[in-house]
């Protein structure tokens, strides 16, 4: 069965989609009217698939904020994306477990900055409990680049918490990415000084001190993450000019193990 979600649109953004293992699945995209940018958000089943008439859309949703979405096995979703008006606005969208999306056209604030001090790459990751997060960068300028992660806990009514800043760095982040394994261990990384660099949080806990798990001349770009259900947490980059591909395996309660080119 093919659904179709957005028609008549001037244009729209590549879609972001996640399942879990029930078959529950977020979809988001940014769509272009004649009168403003929007962002659209829908929730489907196995059994089901998507109703294009259930789709919540936020707007106006100004610098062509292209959203990531993330889901858990129990069904706690969440989309966001970063707004470029005046300023810098991160926006999400959340979806308890058996509930509803946030409502449509109110979407929550997760985070901002002046116009001098942009925000870039948001990443969302939601843990077992459906506390949701988002991995972001920060400048520079004015000041020093700046990884933070911003979180809300699970449930309807939940307001995002103040960032908290995993490192500094002297150029910007690039690429930043989190993931959670099966007892939410989470594991941040990032690119920063052309360093491939990374945070652990265990389960209820908070993000520990960066460190470096490959050295200047790494110059990572376009992170990702992803953990079995086993526990088994791998990352993947892209390192280097004119670029290779590199990853790393953590097995479940392990030490990360020696990067390897691919």
């Amino acid at each position: 069965v093919l659904w179709t979600l957005a028609s008549g649109d001037t244009d729209v953004g590549r879609p972001r989609l996640a399942v879990n293992r029930s078959g529950e699945a977020i979809v988001a995209f940014r769509s272009v009217t004649s009168s403003s940018d929007e962002v659209s958000v829908g929730m489907g089943t196995a059994a089901g698939g998507f109703v294009p008439s259930s789709l919540r859309i936020y707007a106006p949703e100004s610098g062509q904020p292209d959203p990531e979405v993330a889901i858990n096995e129990a069904g706690d979703a969440v989309a966001a994306w970063l707004m470029t008006p005046s300023s810098y606005v991160i926006r999400a969208a959340y979806r308890p477990r058996g509930g509803t999306l946030t409502a449509g056209s109110v979407s929550e604030g997760v985070a901002s900055s002046s116009a001098s001090t942009p925000l870039t790459d948001p990443r969302v990751a939601v843990d077992s409990t459906g506390r949701a997060n988002v991995i972001y960068g920060e400048g520079p300028p004015p000041a020093n680049g700046l990884v933070r992660v911003a979180a809300r806990p699970p449930g309807v009514g939940q307001v995002w918490g103040n960032p908290q800043t995993l490192d500094t760095l002297v150029g910007a982040p690039i690429t930043p990415a989190l993931g959670f394994d099966a007892g939410d261990f989470a594991v941040a990384l990032w690119g920063g000084d052309r360093m491939l660099r990374g945070s652990f949080r265990p389960a209820g806990g908070a993000f520990g001190q960066a460190q470096t798990f490959a050295g200047v001349g790494e110059d990572p770009f376009g992170i990702e993450i992803d953990s079995s259900s086993q526990g088994t947490t791998a990352a993947a980059w892209r390192a280097g000019d004119p670029g290779i591909v590199r990853a790393f395996v953590r097995p479940n309660g392990g030490a990360v193990g020696a990067s390897t080119t691919l």
